[in-house]
């Protein structure tokens, strides 16, 4: 998009009132102008999961829908303008999706920025509309500190004037009706007040939009981005809306709880879009066809340590920090490419010089990799012709290990929930043999290859080697026997999982812990049993059993609770290691 020279100058006018704001604050770290409120910077995983990425039409795998993939992620939740989070303000949501193998350093500028709005819309979709309204809410400002504008206002009546002045002047341009700007000045004054009426819960029980719009590879097409949360986000609202009650909803949730948070990222893609679906920002894009791309993953962590305000300022997001691909559409992209630079700029170079004392380390290291990830695989692979029976008798031995404490087959596999080989003949039916696998398993797609060649990769050759299209010794092949695996699978229509949020490793922990409470329950039945009520009076107490501690004693009921309680529990630990 080419812009007049006229158009330009507006641009400029517009980012020289943002960096005259960045130089009034008194504030260290220079905040910035827009979303200066920031509940929290936090790491997250971004997951193209390969049966989500199969949905998406071929021509548009390009990008970062290139290929399944899982890239580590820092996510910044903040306030439009607001500091205190009981006025109600719009919300906004940042991804920076960084390179893989990443440093996760402040400096790693990452590979695609994602800027996004808990409203459907923007408020304004042109460049003179936009930079009136920041002169209004310049001289709004200024209200507070008539010296801080230039020339510097005698008094705050003139200014009160000039903004209203302004003001009206921004509704009406024009005494032709059809250039009125109510349209506009609503959506704005409906998104503020829509939010003071209805506050959030918690920044993770939000959907956010891009509002504005983003090619996809070199078709005609264009799309915008949603960002849903996953049910399991849900919060209660808050007994109280304190000044920092969304930062302590975070808090509450991945700190204290040690929940993990889950969004869907959605892409709404619209073919051969007009000039006015691409730069009218006010419109919502509505009956257009979406897809769910990848799944954001925030794992718990104590995200706000007292150094990480800064670390979090250090960080720039802009919808023009992207992939050639992905690059932005539109008026209002368009404008945020100048002035985001600009603001950008002028605020690091004066933190530079102001914050010599401030940390900008990242907050706590934590595994991103979380192990309860869950995911299903289904792999459906034609058997060679005359090689049935001999799958057969492979699998057969296999089976039967099944319930042995050691079998030497997936038990192996720290990930794996369940997994199981079918064969599917039906003769009768001519449809010729195949080999089914399905399993679920934790961690990203990538990871799960690599460990069942690790740790069961010559094991499974003599199964796979009955398959068209395998040869001998594949299977110890990491990137071989990934590429394998992903042509033969199938997207799965529909996943139950009965543990979300469990890894394998913790319901061994539990089946475990329940065996040892069963145990040392058994063992002193006797210390357990209440003792008859006739005989209450007249016989005194049973001296502890020597062998156990006399601290121990007062937790024995409380134990044999939690054994009971852990019955149903344990009875699903055969169908599911």
């Amino acid at each position: 998009m080419t812009f007049s020279t006229e158009d330009e100058e507006t641009i400029q006018a517009i980012a020289n009132l943002m960096v005259r704001h960045i130089d009034r604050q008194t504030s260290t770290p220079k905040q910035r102008d827009q979303h200066p409120k920031q509940h929290g910077c936090l790491r997250a995983r971004f997951c193209i999961e390969p049966y989500l990425w199969e949905q998406l039409p071929e021509a548009y795998r390009v990008g970062l829908w290139q290929r399944p993939q899982t890239y580590d992620a820092w996510v910044r939740f903040s306030n439009f303008q607001d500091q205190d989070d009981a006025k109600g303000d719009v919300h906004g949501m940042a991804i920076k999706v960084l390179p893989p193998k990443s440093t996760h350093v402040s400096s790693d500028p990452g590979i695609q920025d994602f800027v996004l709005l808990d409203s459907p819309v923007f408020f304004m979709n042109d460049i003179q509309p936009y930079l009136e309204l920041f002169q209004i809410l310049d001289l709004k400002t200024a209200l507070t500190d008539p010296e801080a504008i230039n020339p510097p206002a005698s008094n705050k009546l003139t200014l009160l004037l000039q903004l209203i002045y302004r003001f009206c002047k921004f509704l009406f341009p024009s005494a032709q009706p059809n250039k009125w700007r109510l349209r506009e000045f609503g959506t704005l004054i409906y998104a503020k007040a829509s939010k003071k009426i209805r506050k959030l819960s918690s920044p993770l029980d939000q959907t956010y939009w891009s509002t504005t719009p983003y090619k996809i590879g070199a078709e005609n097409a264009a799309v915008k981005y949603i960002v849903r949360p996953s049910v399991a986000n849900h919060t209660p609202k808050p007994k109280r809306y304190t000044a920092n009650y969304l930062r302590e909803a975070l808090s509450e949730r991945l700190t204290h709880q040690r929940e993990t948070a889950r969004f869907d990222f959605y892409v709404q893609l619209k073919s051969n879009p007009t000039s006015k679906e691409l730069n009218d920002t006010t419109t919502e894009w509505r009956n257009v066809p979406e897809f769910k791309i990848a799944t954001l993953i925030i794992p718990p962590q104590d995200f706000y340590p007292d150094q990480q305000p800064a670390f979090g300022e250090t960080f720039a997001f802009t919808p023009w920090h992207c992939l050639p691909d992905h690059q932005p559409l539109g008026t209002i992209n368009h404008i945020r490419q100048q002035v985001y630079q600009l603001t950008s700029e002028r605020r690091n170079a004066l933190n530079a010089s102001e914050m010599a004392v401030v940390s900008s380390k990242p907050p706590q290291e934590l595994p991103l990799r979380s192990p309860a990830e869950q995911h299903p695989l289904t792999v459906i692979v034609p058997i060679r012709t005359g090689a049935v029976d001999a799958l057969r008798d492979t699998l057969e031995p296999i089976g039967a290990a099944v319930h042995t404490p050691n079998n030497p087959y997936f038990a192996q596999s720290p990930s794996t929930h369940l997994a199981r080989w079918v064969i599917l003949d039906a003769p009768e039916q001519d449809v010729p043999p195949h080999l089914l696998f399905s399993c679920c398993y934790d961690g990203p797609f990538t990871d799960y290859m690599q460990e069942l060649v690790a740790t069961i990769g010559s094991q499974m050759d003599p199964v796979w080697q009955h398959c068209v299209g395998y040869t001998p010794n594949l299977c110890q092949d990491v990137e071989v026997f990934t590429r394998f695996i992903r042509d033969h699978s199938f997207a799965a229509q529909a996943f139950y999982v009965s543990c979300r949020g469990v890894s394998v490793q913790d319901i061994r922990n539990a089946k475990t812990l329940r065996q040892q409470i069963d145990n040392l329950a058994q063992n002193h039945a006797a210390a357990l049993a209440p003792p008859l009520t006739a005989m209450a009076p007249l016989v005194p107490a049973r001296s502890p059993d020597p062998g156990l501690p006399a601290w121990l004693l007062p937790w024995l009921p409380r134990l044999r609770k939690i054994a009971l309680l852990g019955q149903p529990l344990v009875n699903i630990f055969p169908k599911i290691n």
